[in-house]
């Protein structure tokens, strides 16, 4: 659960965690603060850092009442691995969010 103004996690720290959002809204910052992308209900957030092995590119703030699920960085590999399509689809998706 996450509060109005939370950061959830700030640019440059290690990824750990992938972040799905059950309910709520969030904003995803540049480092000068511009807003890079508002994501709510349904989205999920924090896959860049954990494909790349790279810290966070983006700072990630809740703009309201949030119920995020996580699934730590390990979970994480062990599903990609076991399940190498949705590794695919999450390396599509980092490669579009990068484009834009």
């Amino acid at each position: 659960i996450y509060v109005p103004g939370e950061r959830i996690f700030r640019i440059d720290e290690k990824g750990d965690a992938l972040y799905f959002m059950h309910s709520g809204h969030v904003e995803v910052l540049a480092r000068d603060g511009s807003i890079i992308a508002r994501l709510s209900e349904g989205a999920f957030f924090g896959e860049m850092a954990l494909i790349s092995d790279s810290p966070r590119n983006a700072t990630v703030r809740a703009t309201g009442y949030c119920d995020i699920y996580l699934l730590q960085k390990d979970s994480f590999e062990r599903v990609t691995n076991a399940y190498p399509k949705f590794k695919k689809h999450i390396e599509e998706i980092v490669h579009s969010r990068r484009a834009a």
